[in-house]
């Protein structure tokens, strides 16, 4: 599969710079966003000191949303060839503030990121002959295998119920002055099972996700508080260097 003409266009772009890094690393993670770019050097170290990203030469690279298929495809055999992971949103659909990708006509359930996992990344690790035989169950079956990693929900929100509401409201009351915000946050540290996941991200993404990921970081490495024990987060950060 050849990059079309907008997709080398937006690798052009993205590659400055400041990501000169990804050419020299032994390991990628691809993440959508600031928020995973902060935080998950942070969550591998809480899990596992010996999982120190530049030690190991591991980057991660946010590429700004979810469009995720030319880098796979720079990434892959038929490119640099370097290890990579994807960690992407599983999206639901129907859900206030979720990202929304394209729809095809093939049934995904309520994921939009099923559909990304499938159709964007997937689809450029194998042949057309492999491909062709392949139901979509086996390739989200296989995608783990492959370093292609599907949250519960969205980062932030995974992260909060993986035990992070006390920490989450520190982070808060440290970025803004709106008491409103303050009181929410307090309440979810107090009743976690009460999350509105339209107004938590909407709160969030007031400060900014990359402000507020950076503060995080540093609450939960004072606290020692290792979120990663359960969720995707160590299973994604091990298999990079080694791919």
């Amino acid at each position: 599969m050849e990059l079309e003409k907008t997709e080398r266009e937006d690798l052009e772009r993205y590659i400055d710079v400041t990501r000169g890094e990804l050419f020299f690393s032994k390991g990628v993670i691809l993440v959508e966003g600031d928020a995973e770019r902060f935080l998950l050097p942070t969550l591998a170290k809480l899990h596992d000191p010996d999982m120190d990203f530049d030690a190991l030469g591991i980057s991660v690279c946010s590429i700004a949303g979810t469009n995720f298929g030319p880098y796979v495809q720079l990434l892959g055999p038929d490119g640099l060839d370097i290890p990579f992971v994807v960690l992407t949103d599983f999206d639901p659909k129907g859900e206030p503030g979720i990202q929304e990708d394209a729809d095809p006509e093939a049934d995904f359930g309520k994921s939009y990121g099923k559909s990304r996992v499938v159709n964007q990344i997937m689809i450029r690790l194998f042949d057309a002959k492999e491909w062709d035989e392949l139901s979509i169950s086996d390739v989200l079956k296989e995608a783990p295998n492959l370093g292609i990693f599907l949250n519960d929900y969205t980062f932030e929100i995974d992260l909060f119920r993986e035990g992070a509401e006390d920490e989450f409201a520190q982070a808060m009351k440290g970025l803004t002055d709106n008491k409103a915000m303050h009181k929410r946050f307090d309440n979810l540290s107090k009743h976690p099972e009460a999350l509105d996941p339209h107004q938590f991200l909407k709160d969030i993404d007031s400060v900014g996700k990359g402000r507020f990921a950076q503060r995080l970081a540093s609450l939960l490495l004072a606290a020692g508080n290792d979120v990663c024990r359960r969720s995707f987060c160590p299973r994604a950060c091990s298999r990079a260097p080694n791919g």
